[in-house]
C-alpha cells in the first residue's frame, strides 16, 4: 500500500510539473509573438504588427494587447476593430488601473470619426435574411440598427432567400448617420430548359443502350434460326429443336422492343437537345412538351409541335 502512494504521488508530482510547463510554454510563446508585434510596430509595418498582436492575445488574452490592437488597427484606418478593441479593454480595466483614462480617451475619440449605417429591407426581412457591411457579415436582428462602419467606400450586401443578391457602395463621411433602405433582388428562377436538357441527355443515353440491346438480341435471335432453320418443313420443326426455337422467338420479340423504345428515346433527346431549351417552361407545366409513349410492340411522340 505504501508503495503504491508513494507511486500515485510521483505521477501527480510529473502531472503538476507538466501542466507548470505547458502553461509556461504557452506564457513565453505569446510574450514572443507581443514582442514580434511590438518590433513590426517600431518599423511602421502596423498590419504585421496586428497580426502578431492578434495570434498573442488568442494564445494568452490580456488587456494590454487589445490596446495595443486597437493602436495598430487606428493607425491602418480601421476604426471600427479600433473601437470596439478600446471598449473591450475598458471592460477589462480595473477603476484603479492607470490606462483606463487613456483607452476610454481614445474610444471617444474614434467613436466620434465613425461613421453608422442602418439598413432596411423593403417588404420585410424574411427568415435567413443577412447584410455583409464592409465585410463583417450580421443577421436578421441587425436590420434597422445603426452599425459603425468605417469611413469612406462601404460595400453592402442584401441577401434574401430565394433572390439574388444586391449590392450597394455607399461613401459616409466620418461621423455621418445614414440610412438606407433597399429592395429584394430579382427573385431566383431555373433557367428556361435547364432541366428539359438534363432529360434530353438521359433519354438519349437509355435509347441508345436500348437500341444497342436490340441491335444484340437481334444478333442472337439470328444466331438461333440458323440452328434450327435447316432441319424445319416450313413453320413445322422436329420436337429436338423445340428449345431453339422459343429462344429464337424470345430474341426476336425483345429485339423488336428494344429497337422501338430506343429508336424513340434518341428521337426524343435529339429533339430536346435542339428544341426544348428555346421553349418556355409554362409549356413544360401544361403537358404540352413532345413525350414519348410505348405499348405493346409499338411508341410514338405525343405532344404539341
Amino acid at each position: 500500500m505504501k508503495t503504491r502512494l508513494t507511486a500515485f504521488g510521483l505521477t501527480l508530482a510529473i502531472a503538476v510539473a507538466g501542466g507548470e510547463a505547458r502553461a509556461q510554454s504557452t506564457m513565453t510563446a505569446a510574450e514572443i509573438l507581443f514582442e514580434a508585434g511590438r518590433a513590426a510596430a517600431g518599423r511602421g509595418d502596423y498590419r504585421e504588427a496586428c497580426a502578431k498582436f492578434g495570434e498573442s492575445q488568442r494564445i494568452d488574452p490580456a488587456v494590454g494587447t487589445l490596446l495595443n490592437i486597437a493602436d495598430c488597427s487606428e493607425r491602418q484606418g480601421k476604426l471600427v476593430v479600433a473601437w470596439d478593441n478600446y471598449t473591450q479593454a475598458l471592460r477589462l480595466l480595473a477603476a484603479t488601473d492607470q490606462r483606463l483614462a487613456y483607452a476610454r480617451k481614445k474610444r471617444d475619440e474614434i467613436g466620434v470619426r465613425l461613421a453608422w449605417l442602418a439598413v432596411r429591407v423593403k417588404g420585410g426581412s424574411p427568415v435567413g435574411t443577412s447584410i455583409v457591411l464592409g465585410g463583417q457579415p450580421f443577421g436578421a436582428s441587425s436590420l434597422g440598427v445603426e452599425l459603425p462602419v468605417d469611413p469612406g467606400e462601404v460595400t453592402l450586401t442584401v441577401n434574401v432567400p430565394g433572390r439574388r443578391s444586391v449590392v450597394q457602395r455607399l461613401r459616409l463621411v466620418e461621423g455621418e448617420h445614414a440610412r438606407i433602405e433597399l429592395g429584394p433582388g430579382e427573385e431566383m428562377r431555373p433557367k428556361k430548359g435547364s432541366g428539359l436538357r438534363t432529360t434530353s441527355w438521359i433519354s438519349l443515353a437509355v435509347g441508345g443502350a436500348s437500341v444497342l440491346t436490340g441491335a444484340l438480341t437481334g444478333v442472337a435471335a439470328l444466331s438461333r434460326r440458323s440452328a434450327f432453320s435447316g432441319h424445319c418443313d416450313g413453320d413445322r420443326c422436329p420436337s429436338s429443336m423445340t428449345s431453339d426455337v422459343n429462344a429464337y422467338n424470345t430474341f426476336r420479340t425483345v429485339s423488336s422492343v428494344t429497337l422501338v423504345v430506343g429508336g424513340v428515346l434518341c428521337a426524343l433527346g435529339v429533339t430536346g437537345l435542339v428544341v426544348f431549351p428555346t421553349m418556355p417552361d409554362a409549356a413544360a407545366a401544361a403537358g404540352t412538351l413532345p413525350h414519348a409513349w410505348v405499348g405493346l410492340g409499338a411508341g410514338g411522340l405525343q405532344g404539341s409541335f
